[in-house]
């Protein structure tokens, strides 16, 4: 099993904290419905109303990054990562309009984006 950290500096331990999941990924809206690990399932995270920065929970490629205005919003701004490992891929949702980008992740401290 990969090592895998928490998604913002640790400088932010305490600030930013645990709100919600695991909820379904493609539940049409519904997140309040639980399905087992591993089955696009999501979490969620807040800092008590402030923006923070997100960063890799591992080294990957980013292989998208766009924002959802349309027929499914539940995720806005998303940044799509195939982790180093496997066939992993974290999705992190949520995220500043401006978050997008298509880059390498060499180390899981590399920031991709700002959670609102």
């Amino acid at each position: 099993m990969p090592n895998f950290r928490l998604p913002w500096p640790e400088n932010l331990n305490g600030n930013v904290y645990f709100t919600g999941g695991p909820h379904a990924y493609s539940a049409g809206g519904n997140f309040t419905t639980t399905y087992e690990y591993g089955y696009g399932t999501g979490i969620d995270f807040a800092a008590k109303g402030k923006s923070f920065p997100v960063i890799a929970m591992a080294s990957g490629n980013v292989i998208a990054a766009t924002c959802h205005h349309g027929s499914y919003p539940e995720l806005g701004c998303i940044v799509a990562v195939k982790h180093s490992f496997g066939t992993s891929v974290l999705i992190y949702g949520h995220l500043k309009e401006n978050s997008e980008s298509y880059q390498r992740l060499k180390t899981m401290y590399d920031l991709f984006g700002f959670w609102p």
